[in-house]
């Protein structure tokens, strides 16, 4: 966990990302924990993703969509 110094008066770290996100978030692709660095997150493989205004970026292309609600709304 990050040191006081590193989070807001909110409990958020200073890229904006929650506590509960950095304690609960795992790698989309291997299931390993994610680690906050300056510029986002990474997991012990280096698989590294992007926090934007504190919401992770975790998107992966190479995966198909399992979940055929999703594939629906986007093909409309």
């Amino acid at each position: 966990m990050n040191s006081h110094d590193d989070q807001n008066k909110d409990g958020r770290d200073n890229n904006g990302l929650s506590p509960f996100l950095t304690e609960h978030l795992v790698c989309p692709r291997d299931r390993s924990a994610l680690t906050l660095v300056e510029d986002g997150l990474v997991c012990r493989e280096g698989h590294t993703y992007p926090v934007f205004e504190g919401i992770p970026i975790m998107l992966v292309d190479d995966v198909d969509t399992t979940h055929d609600y999703i594939k629906r709304t986007l093909e409309q």
